[in-house]
């Protein structure tokens, strides 16, 4: 690899870096607003829209959790270990791809 490639990549990874940042900080806002259990607000009566919007953030706050162990994991050097929670974020990510296929976008 030439060293001007070698270059790119570093900047597009430093690039990376930060974009990862500000998703983080976005993600983290919505998770600390919206991220309420709707079932323990109402004494367990859930129905189906409360058990919907629980699982969601469920599976947004474990990716978010998840992705904050990655990125330590990363920096002291456990890229095995990284490479495990990056499954759990990879299985999260279908279930909400098709959470929001299914709920979003079927026809009703």
């Amino acid at each position: 690899m030439s060293e001007k490639i070698g270059d790119r990549i570093v900047e597009y990874l430093d690039q990376l870096g930060k974009n990862n940042d500000k998703s983080n900080h976005c993600l983290k806002a919505l998770i600390d607003k919206y991220g309420i259990v709707q079932g323990i607000k109402k004494n367990g009566d859930i129905n189906g829209d409360d058990a919907f919007s629980d699982f969601f953030l469920f599976c947004i706050t474990k990716s978010f959790k998840s992705f904050c162990a990655v990125n330590a994991l990363i920096d002291n050097c456990f890229f095995q270990d990284a490479l495990i929670l990056l499954r759990t974020i990879y299985e999260n990510y279908l279930i909400l791809s098709y959470l929001i296929r299914v709920c979003f976008f079927s026809n009703k």
